[in-house]
């Protein structure tokens, strides 16, 4: 039989086990949830805290651990609990507060090449591979859906393109990263137009839309996008528009944006990198995100047109 049991049973279960095995230096770190907000450090109470994790140290190093989550690998914790500090509790030393400092490898890298076949039509794959937390939420996601109703979900966000073959690599390996390949095949416009955001996927909605913000954007941990377009045309055909290169970064080293195009007369590379440096960005800088948001999406929609030599 399937049982249900809380998130803080099978922790206390895990503290139990660690400490079994001989592992002297487990804790139990008890926190506010980000949709609980933070807890007052102004007096004692537990009534704020509605989460609890486990902190062990290891050849001094510390680790957070979660067992309530299968997705979860080592030293990872849920997306909910990275909300500034939690209270660790020592039973020996008493109880003091512990900063949580998520993990840095959470990044998407997308890789697609397109060509023209042999019958006229635009074809080639597109590779996604993504890291931590990045991967935690796809899996999410795509646990919700038969294949089929995922591939529907893909295409709807993008009418170009028809996805023609579909394979998930790594669905149940924690330590290894998600990658998605997709065969597909590209809708060419009349005109031949299309724009980075067209092919790549990338999005045209800026997060940022209201005039001014009252509270800060609080990211939970540092993001990470790289994306390489290789395009290559038939014979006879050239690129007779392309996008700008462009650099943008937000102050502080907040973040920063790179779009860099090259191309032959039959071949476009674009290459971008997107880097969001900071967990944590406070209302003063709320009209440089959005405005960084801005630009990006502009950027992004500026023409590739195709021609006949």
């Amino acid at each position: 039989k399937n049982k249900v049991t809380s998130s803080s049973r099978i922790n206390i279960s895990l503290f139990n086990a660690l400490k079994a095995v001989g592992f002297k230096n487990v804790y139990f770190m008890m926190l506010s949830t980000r949709e609980n907000g933070f807890p007052t450090k102004l007096h004692a109470t537990l009534d704020d805290f509605n989460y609890d994790l486990i902190m062990i140290l290891i050849e001094n190093k510390k680790y957070l651990l979660d067992a309530s989550d299968k997705l979860l690998s080592f030293g990872q914790i849920p997306f909910e609990s990275l909300n500034g500090e939690g209270r660790v509790f020592d039973f020996k030393k008493g109880s003091y507060w512990e900063t949580i400092v998520p993990e840095e490898n959470n990044n998407t890298r997308v890789k697609m090449k397109i060509f023209f076949n042999d019958e006229g039509f635009i074809s080639g794959n597109k590779t996604i591979t993504r890291n931590g937390y990045h991967a935690i939420e796809t899996k999410k996601f795509i646990k919700k859906y038969s294949e089929r109703e995922y591939i529907k979900i893909i295409e709807s966000q993008n009418p170009m393109i028809e996805v023609e073959n579909y394979v998930l690599k790594n669905k149940n390996l924690k330590e290894k990263p998600l990658i998605e390949v997709f065969d597909i095949t590209i809708e060419e416009d009349e005109n031949s137009y299309f724009t980075i955001n067209s092919l790549l996927s990338l999005g045209n909605i800026n997060p940022f839309k209201l005039e001014t913000r009252n509270y800060p954007i609080d990211y939970g941990y540092k993001k990470k996008y790289v994306y390489t377009l290789n395009f290559k045309l038939l014979d006879g055909y050239e690129f007779d528009k392309i996008p700008k290169d462009l650099i943008l970064a937000i102050p502080d080293k907040g973040g920063s944006y790179i779009q860099k195009i090259s191309h032959t007369n039959n071949q476009l590379n674009v290459y971008i990198k997107l880097q969001l440096n900071k967990t944590k960005f406070l209302t003063t800088d709320y009209q440089y995100l959005k405005k960084f948001y801005d630009d990006i999406i502009q950027a992004q929609n500026q023409l590739i047109h195709l021609q006949k030599k």
